[in-house]
């Protein structure tokens, strides 16, 4: 018997994953592709990674009990594996509808949707499925979608894509086709974002920032211009600034735009590191010991000179020494050398 509410949701789970293994693993002639509408996959998509990362948090708190997911590993792996084939399979199929008029079943002629694309990507990175057929794929589409006007991408569509590319590897480190279409998908996103930069609230604004940070796509001008757009409305809006991760993650992310468009004048924004470190001081407190080195990594990074926040963060960090990583760690030392 299941004693307890933990027990109890792993266990269904488990049911859950074997379930919908059923409902997506069938031969070649009856497979499922054909008769799943690109929103119901997406759907299960999204809910199977909801329900996963909340059960991987939940056991890397300790919480392990016998029917934990660990122990299903190989369904877990054999489900993701298949929901990837359908994704790209009914890509493939939409395409084959418009460009050669193929004869596909009426539920494959609907595309994903922006909201259902994001959804996806957000899933298979959150568990850290880098998967490169299924992200080359989805970029096709929605490059397709964000140039031809046939979808409005909202802020949080927006923020979830680019942040699960950035989140998945896919960074600008060649120049193969694939990422020549990324970057021309950034670009399109990025002249999106500032068209209704006033609707991101502030986790999405930093995620968004934070992303075209790292993946490497930043140099181009509608990046900058993303990047000056968004100062302006964290400056205006300083007071949303409650969350330590927001602050930390947005300097860190105009610092490594800074070091990237070191020519450009406008490259740094005094006036944002000003207002961040404003808002770093008073919830210092709340920093952890990455946060703490990336505030000062960021603000030695672009030359912000402020005395306050590198004697706050070191009051914080002398109680919080023993938590700092190696690369925390070496980042605090480059800081205040």
């Amino acid at each position: 018997m299941i004693q307890n509410k933990n027990q109890r949701i792993q266990v269904f789970f488990q049911l859950l994953l074997k379930q919908t293994l059923l409902a997506f693993d069938s031969d070649e002639e009856n497979s499922s592709v054909a008769t799943t509408c690109p929103r119901s996959l997406a759907a299960t998509t999204y809910a199977i990674s909801k329900i996963s990362s909340r059960m991987n948090t939940g056991n890397q708190r300790g919480r392990k009990t016998k029917g934990n997911i660990s122990s299903n590993k190989k369904d877990e792996e054999e489900l993701w594996n298949l929901l990837e084939r359908n994704i790209i399979s009914t890509i493939t199929a939409t395409t084959a509808k418009e460009e050669d008029n193929a004869k596909i079943p009426p539920s494959m002629v609907q595309q994903f949707s922006s909201q259902d694309s994001a959804n996806i990507l957000w899933s298979f990175a959150k568990l850290g499925r880098k998967s490169d057929g299924l992200f080359d794929a989805m970029t096709d589409q929605l490059l397709s979608l964000a140039t031809n006007g046939k979808a409005l991408f909202d802020s949080q569509d927006i923020a979830k894509i680019v942040w699960s590319y950035a989140k998945a590897d896919h960074h600008n480190t060649s120049f193969s086709n694939s990422n020549n279409k990324k970057k021309q998908l950034f670009d399109a996103l990025a002249q999106m974002a500032i068209r209704q930069i006033g609707s991101f609230n502030s986790k999405e604004l930093t995620n968004m920032l934070w992303a075209y940070a790292k993946v490497g796509y930043s140099s181009s001008s509608s990046a900058n211009e993303l990047f000056n757009v968004a100062s302006r409305l964290i400056v205006l809006k300083n007071e949303q600034l409650q969350n330590s991760q927001t602050i930390a993650n947005t300097m860190w992310a105009y610092a490594k735009m800074t070091s990237r468009r070191s020519s450009s004048p406008s490259s740094y924004h005094p006036e944002l590191f000003d207002v961040l470190s404003k808002a770093a001081i008073r919830q210092i407190h709340t920093f952890n010991s990455q946060a703490l080195a990336n505030t000062v990594w960021a603000c030695t990074k672009v030359g912000h000179n402020s005395p306050e926040i590198f004697d706050a963060v070191c009051g914080e960090a002398i109680q919080k020494i023993d938590r700092f990583s190696s690369q925390s760690l070496a980042n605090m030392v480059w800081a205040y050398a």
